[in-house]
């Protein structure tokens, strides 16, 4: 499968436009960080476009809506078999979902390309010349599309956990070079985001690549959009069965949450004080039954439209039509026996996603006005 050249070829990298020179500033938190990436501008002076990357998440991310915290039902064999596939998780119905299968040969070449492109990006302008806001977004496009192209080399996968957090991690190999400066995932995610942030709402713009990370979203962060993206990623992750939930007299949040400790000092306090500013009324009303915070939430199967089982020719059974359910689906075609084939896990999960959604009524969410860094100016 090929998609658009226009989002795979022409515009691998990114495109800048300057205007003048940035005052700078610097913070407190800057002096842990390498140089290269202290500092900030207070004013907005060039722009950065993702328009490529964007074009990518709108064609191969997989919308499955809010969650309606029920819980999937157990996994029944295939017809004419015996046998069940992919996720059997509890939570295996929430979170968006990438088509990992889309990213092979033309098509990893070229997210490879976009993610060199925005490894660059800072030798062009140093990072003291860009705003906090167009830093944080640079930094979450980054991470995002160096994980996606480096679990694209290890598809098809299932479940993440050793990949992610084994022995010999694939978050702590130096995948990228910065402004001269070798860097891993992790150094991004904890040794960048979180001390030159110190806000709790960075974590939720990490897609981790499995189903109980935040969600992986349609179209790339920039300066306009991040805060506002960061708050939605919060809500729906918090109010999801597999961000928090109550079980017998525990409040049960995601592992995440452990492993962003650095932004919760005081870490049951704080995590309930933030789970709270974002949790709509039933997640309050769960909070209530509690008594205290476990980190023990968690669902490492990768978040694959196909769940890691992109060929499942196992069984016999006539070639189906493809799902046209979403736009982003439209080019997905599996050869089997010479026809067009969906496998059924992933006919079953998409029709189960479309009923979910016809299901819920559309509800308004008041925008709380955040503290901080939340509350920072248009222009950065």
């Amino acid at each position: 499968m090929k998609l658009s050249s226009r989002a795979f070829g022409l515009m691998g990298g990114i495109m800048m436009c300057l205007s003048g020179l940035a005052a700078t500033a610097t913070t407190a938190d800057d002096s842990s960080l390498p140089e290269p990436f202290q500092g900030h501008a207070d004013i907005r002076t060039f722009d950065i476009y993702y328009d490529d990357l964007s074009y990518i998440l709108r064609t191969t991310v997989f919308d499955s809506g809010l969650s309606d915290r029920t819980l999937a039902r157990a996994k029944r064999p295939t017809i004419n078999t015996r046998i069940t596939r992919g996720n059997k998780s509890l939570n295996r119905l929430e979170g968006n979902r990438l088509v990992f299968l889309a990213f092979e040969d033309e098509n990893l070449e070229a997210i490879q390309a976009i993610r060199t492109g925005l490894e660059a990006t800072p030798d062009q302008i140093p990072m003291r010349e860009w705003t906090k806001n167009q830093q944080l977004a640079f930094w979450l496009n980054l991470y995002n599309v160096t994980l996606i192209e480096a679990l694209a080399h290890h598809y098809p996968e299932t479940n993440l956990r050793d990949l992610l957090y084994g022995e010999d991690s694939l978050l702590d190999e130096k995948l990228l070079t910065v402004a001269g400066v070798p860097l891993s995932l992790n150094n991004i995610h904890q040794d960048i985001l979180i001390p030159k942030w110190q806000d709790p709402l960075v974590m939720y713009g990490l897609f981790h690549g499995y189903v109980g990370s935040p969600n992986i979203r349609r179209e790339a962060y920039t300066p306009d959009n991040v805060y506002a993206a960061l708050k939605e990623n919060a809500r729906e992750f918090i109010n999801s069965n597999r961000g928090v939930r109550a079980d017998d007299g525990k409040l049960k949040v995601s592992v995440l949450y452990a492993l962003n400790a650095g932004l919760f000092p005081n870490w049951e306090q704080d995590v309930k004080a933030h789970i709270t500013k974002y949790a709509d009324r039933r997640t309050r009303r769960q909070m209530g039954q509690t008594s205290w915070v476990e980190a023990s939430n968690e669902d490492f199967y990768i978040a694959d439209l196909y769940e890691g089982i992109p060929h499942d020719l196992s069984i016999s059974y006539p070639g189906a039509p493809m799902l046209e359910s979403s736009p982003q689906m439209a080019h997905l075609k599996l050869t089997g026996t010479g026809r067009e084939m969906t496998p059924p896990h992933v006919m079953e999960f998409v029709k189960t996603i479309k009923t979910k959604k016809s299901r819920q009524k559309a509800t308004v969410t008041v925008d709380e006005v955040a503290e901080g860094t939340e509350t920072e100016g248009d222009n950065k």
